[in-house]
């Protein structure tokens, strides 16, 4: 799955346009990617 597959299903599974959707999605790749850089650490369950 890439970035605009994951987009679109974001888009699909809520209310979210793909614009909006694009957003959210950027904002969390984002915010994982600084987390993983500053030595932090990520765990997603489910």
């Amino acid at each position: 799955m890439n970035n605009a597959d994951l987009v679109a299903e974001v888009a699909n599974q809520t209310s979210l346009t793909k614009n909006t959707s694009m957003k959210a999605v950027d904002r969390v790749i984002s915010v994982v990617g600084t987390s993983l850089g500053g030595e932090g650490k990520i765990t997603l369950v489910g």
